[in-house]
């Protein structure tokens, strides 16, 4: 398949021909000096299935990605490629700001959603600390390793959690909290 691009001053194509035969075309027309608008994506019969419209929509995004160009996809093949296939993210053309801007945005809403919901927890895990407190207590005074013992003799009863008897996990647990405590 060989592809063709045709630019003028107010619209261009790209059209995909192989052995002489036309297999399909893009239509688009500029909006502005640095923005496009894909208005028709049109595959022959005999030639769809065959990825022709794709291989169109790339020329077209290699030609806006070489030239600092936005693409408006007006055509609902188009459009709906942009929405699907975030790699064309970058030249997509957005009414009232770009890409860019969008892309950051979205980043920015969803770091700060989160940073909120560190803060509510570790406000929640400053009021905790007496628990902290009470833990660090529990290992070092040698009940821990009491308790340990008893487990493995079969002395603690099969209905009570014994999450805090693994040693490694609460020894991480402790060193984690240390950690988050200081921040």
């Amino acid at each position: 398949m060989e592809i063709t691009h045709k630019n003028g001053a107010e619209s261009g194509s790209f059209v995909a021909e192989e052995n002489g035969k036309r297999m399909g075309y893009l239509s688009y027309e500029w909006a502005s000096k640095t923005v496009f608008a894909i208005m028709h994506t049109v595959v022959e019969d005999a030639f769809r299935g065959q990825g022709v419209a794709r291989a169109l929509l790339n020329a077209a995004v290699d030609f806006a990605r070489e030239n600092g160009y936005r693409i408006r996809p007006i055509c609902p093949y188009a459009d709906n490629l942009f929405q699907r296939d975030k790699s064309y993210q970058d030249v997509i053309y957005i009414k009232g700001g770009n890409a860019r801007v969008n892309q950051m945005s979205e980043a920015f809403n969803r770091l700060s959603v989160v940073v909120d919901s560190l803060k509510g927890n570790l406000a929640e895990l400053k009021e905790l600390a007496p628990h902290v407190d009470l833990l660090k207590e529990y290992m070092s005074s040698g009940q821990w390793q009491e308790d340990f013992e008893a487990d493995e003799r079969g002395e603690i009863g099969p209905d009570v959690n014994r999450s805090v008897l693994s040693e490694d996990g609460l020894y991480n647990l402790l060193e984690d909290l240390d950690e988050l405590m200081r921040k």
